[in-house]
């Protein structure tokens, strides 16, 4: 009875870490999406960095899941290379497109 109370006891922490590097995950990808929110110079640019963001949210979380093979830096850095590159791209056309027009003006 106690072995079963024990690995219970064990299985219950591995879950804990398991959220842990979720979260830290999902917090990571918050951070890039601050990181480029804050350097847009206008609105069309923000609204790209948002649209980009959310379409990163697909293959960042299936990064996120197939990175746990990889371990709890693979959960936490795979993902983030995702969001990052694809709210980037967002980023660099948003901010394209805002000196286009400005041209034109």
């Amino acid at each position: 009875a106690l072995n079963c109370i024990a690995s219970i006891q064990q299985l219950m922490f591995a879950k804990l870490l398991d959220y842990l590097f979720f979260f830290l995950g999902g917090v990571t990808g918050g951070l890039v999406l601050i990181f480029f929110w804050n350097r847009s110079p206008n609105s069309i640019t923000r609204l790209l960095v948002i649209i980009f963001f959310l379409a990163a949210v697909f293959p960042s979380m299936t990064a996120m899941l197939s990175g746990g093979l990889l371990g709890p830096l693979g959960v936490i850095l795979l993902p983030m290379f995702n969001w990052g590159i694809i709210t980037g791209i967002g980023y660099l056309i948003g901010r394209f497109l805002s000196k286009l027009r400005e041209r034109t003006e």
